[in-house]
């Protein structure tokens, strides 16, 4: 009877909850539908889309791979690791530190390396045209400054005169100059420091400076866009780039000669020299769309980054490498990911396309992701029948570096506006029939995604938190603490979870002390359940580590790299309660993209100016009736999540059957992995013969050529 009795109310509180959040939703969608009745009253503004297919421009681009680097307040030190992917070396003093080994590697690979074509963006210097000019008329050397409002004569490599190499900051008149321009112009100074400019120009929105950079083995043309009037995002950077390919000197004139490839990188990314050629090599030869390296963090100097390492190090081994068998990995990793030309213009319309500023789902989709944006027009737009290319593959063999969050509260800004391009890209790649009925071979793999919606940002706190609770429960059981615990501690927890929810509106940098103590609490959650699951397998240490050699073995056919992170495979089970938990939170409660900035490197006093702001000055006119409808939808998603996740959870807990519905949870969490295990295996080996065999036909080739 009593335990009928406990039934009884636990339904009659979850009926109560359901009730009130069946209310709020009902209410703030009627909010909604009642805004969007103002909004098409309201005077519309035009949103043209960023490709500019009309745009002229003089340049000739020959070379067969372009490397767009997107910048934005980067260090001296970063720029200089992502110039590394065409073979800069650095200033003379940086030359003399590096082994003669490391040159000549990277020498070779120019040599045998596709013809490349450097083309840097540099971001948040808008509106400040006159202040670039002046630092760059000050800082270069020579009479070669032009101000000319259009673009003049400008010629490609071939006819283009070669500039002097990277001066030293000793013998450069920055150090000279006396005004201070502020710490916005640190990365135009740095790359002062570091290419050879000349001959600024005003084009396109921006301040553009051509030259040469001398890498091992060759020059580099580049091209360098200072952005004083074009939006101020990396996906306007790339908009603009596949604006000047398609002009008529370049992807629309019909010649054979011209870019294959484009290289996107952030500007902290680097793609080592001696591997760019191999990952364009088998772009071509694959006829894949796209492609990405082995990426890995630069540093490991702290936990912090210990856990990036490790978990990208096993992440990309297990479901990149599985998806890679059937050419479709997904996402695609923004910040280093080789397009192939035919597939960027398949998608270059669709991916420019104007934003819809009343569509949350937009912003999280565009605006906090577009690089898993980008993945998806690909597996939807570009088939082999028409393009001649298709699908997405990972490189193991390629070797890729960045430089990533070094804190826990950098790490979570990232990783906030990360989770909600994951959620509104995965739900859209999952629902769009183009992606999956055009491919028999992409079947399998829709039951798959659907099955990873439980240990991802969508569902993973429920699962999480089902197992913390189960396991909690079952502990204080045994030890004669309490009966029936685990429905409570399952309540508790979700109770914090929503607490923080609420209090977490707003930009990360704006609140570090709550994030702080919380991202303690969600640690000392993860090392709890780690505690319980040793506790009550033996097994449970030695699961991971055996993983850890079969990733081992994976990599095997392709040089392995890091091989110790596999030993350090436990610290994501340590920080799995933030990853899964805390992460998704903050980037639900903020999925809407109006109480704050959300640029990576965006500092603290701007990120605490809200947009919202700009919308109640102005509450009447279209933008702010459109970022209205966008907060009201944020509590329409937060609710419903918050209620979906926490009830998945309670329900299992309330009818008895939480151990069963924990042990078919693990289940398939472990037929996933298995299956992509296997699945990668198969690719892994089938990749070294592809490359042994391509090997053996070069040189043949060469061979019958001497």
């Amino acid at each position: 009877m009593e335990v009928m009795d406990t039934q009884i109310n636990r339904a009659m509180v979850g009926g109560g909850l359901s009730l009130a959040v069946a209310v709020f939703v009902l209410f703030a969608w009627a909010r909604v539908l009642l805004l969007r009745a103002k909004l098409a009253r309201a005077p519309k503004p035009v949103a043209p889309s960023l490709l500019a297919k009309d745009l002229v421009d003089d340049v000739v681009r020959e070379e067969e791979l372009v490397v767009v680097l997107s910048c934005y307040r980067e260090t001296q030190e970063e720029l200089k690791h992502s110039l590394g992917t065409v073979g800069f070396q650095g200033t003379s003093a940086d030359v003399a530190s590096e082994s003669s080994s490391s040159r000549s590697e990277e020498s070779s690979a120019a040599e045998v390396g596709p013809a490349t074509r450097l083309m840097i963006f540099l971001d948040g210097l808008q509106g400040k045209e006159e202040q670039v000019l002046q630092l760059l008329k000050g800082s270069l050397q020579g009479p070669d400054f032009e101000s000319s409002t259009q673009a003049p004569s400008s010629s490609g490599s071939g006819s283009q005169s070669r500039a002097s190499s990277p001066r030293s900051e000793e013998a450069s008149p920055l150090a000279k100059m006396e005004v201070d321009f502020g710490s916005d112009f640190d990365t135009l100074q740095a790359m002062i420091g570091l290419l050879p400019l000349r001959n600024p120009e005003r084009v396109h929105g921006c301040v553009r400076v051509q030259g040469e950079l001398s890498t091992s083995g060759r020059d580099v043309p580049f091209e360098l866009y200072i952005k004083t009037s074009c939006a101020r995002s990396k996906r306007a950077s790339q908009a603009l780039c596949m604006s000047l390919l398609s002009s008529g000197s370049d992807l629309e004139s019909g010649r054979s000669a011209g870019p294959q490839a484009l290289l996107l990188l952030d500007g902290d990314c680097r793609v080592k020299a001696l591997h760019v050629p191999e990952l364009f090599r088998c772009l071509r030869q694959q006829k894949l769309a796209a492609c990405g390296p082995f990426m890995l963090a630069e540093k490991r100097t702290s936990f912090c980054l210990l856990v990036q390492l490790v978990r990208d190090w096993a992440s990309q081994r297990v479901l990149w490498l599985g998806q890679s068998l059937f050419r479709f990995q997904a996402p695609l990793n923004g910040s280093c990911a080789l397009y192939s030309m035919e597939a960027v213009q398949a998608i270059q319309d669709h991916f420019c396309r104007a934003v819809r500023e009343d569509s949350m789902m937009d912003n999280m989709r565009i605006e906090m992701g577009e690089d898993s944006f980008m993945t998806n027009l690909v597996h939807e737009h570009v088939q082999e029948k028409l393009h001649g290319v298709h699908g997405i593959r990972f490189m193991p063999q390629c070797h890729a570096s960045s430089f990533m969050p070094e804190t826990w509260l950098e790490y979570l800004a990232q990783q906030c506006r990360w989770k909600r391009s994951h959620l509104g890209n995965r739900s859209a790649l999952l629902l769009n029939p183009k992606v999956w009925c055009c491919s028999p071979g992409r079947w399998p793999f829709w039951l798959v995604h659907v099955a990873s919606f439980l240990w991802t940002p969508h569902l993973a706190p429920a699962t999480l938190t089902l197992w913390f609770a189960h396991l909690a429960g079952e502990a204080l059981e045994d030890a004669g603490l309490a009966n029936g615990a685990a429905a409570g501690v399952h309540a508790a927890l979700w109770l914090a979870i929503c607490v923080y929810a609420v209090l977490s509106r707003g930009s990360v940098p704006s609140k570090p002390k709550m994030h702080t103590a919380f991202t303690g609490f969600f640690m000392i959650l993860g090392a709890l359940q780690m505690f319980l699951l040793a506790h009550r397998s033996v097994y449970f240490l030695a699961m991971p580590l055996a993983m850890s050699a079969a990733l081992l073995l994976l990599q095997l056919p392709h040089g392995l790299r890091v091989p110790w992170a596999g030993l350090l495979v436990l610290a994501v089970p340590l920080a799995a309660f933030v990853e899964l938990v805390q992460q998704p939170v903050v980037a639900v409660a903020n999925a809407d993209g109006v109480s704050a900035k959300w640029a990576t490197r965006e500092k603290t006093e701007e990120a605490e100016k809200p947009q919202a702001a700009k919308a109640k000055e102005a509450p009447e006119d279209w933008r702010g009736h459109a970022m209205a409808i966008r907060s009201w939808s944020r509590w329409i998603l937060l609710a419903l999540w918050l209620f979906a996740n926490f009830a998945l959870g309670a329900v299992p807990l309330s009818l008895g059957y939480a151990g069963l519905a924990g042990s078919v949870v693990a289940s398939m969490l472990v037929t996933n992995l298995l299956l992509h295990v296997l699945l990668a295996l198969v690719y892994s080996l089938w990749l070294a013969f592809f490359r042994a065999r391509s090997r053996a036909f070069g040189e043949r080739r060469a061979e019958c050529g001497a």
